[in-house]
């Protein structure tokens, strides 16, 4: 985020609206490929989000319904 925010302010562009926007004014460093490598940015984030968002709903579901969300150890 600072590498865009630092590349944005360089070129003059200080108020992004859309994230159009802010793959266009990553044109100069990334070229062509600006639009592309935007989007994987966008797509990787998403990915992380995934594992964070399964383990809350799923203590959320545990408190819910009153269930031990503590793991058992694997030895008893």
């Amino acid at each position: 985020m600072v590498t865009t925010a630092a590349t944005l302010h360089a070129n003059g562009v200080t108020d992004v609206q859309t994230s159009e926007q802010a793959a266009e004014a990553l044109r100069p460093i990334a070229g062509q490929f600006a639009f592309i490598i935007f989007a994987l940015g966008i797509l990787g984030t998403g990915l992380l989000a995934v594992p964070v968002l399964a383990g809350s709903s799923a203590y959320a579901l545990a408190e819910a319904m009153r269930w031990q969300s503590r793991p058992r150890p694997l030895t008893e």
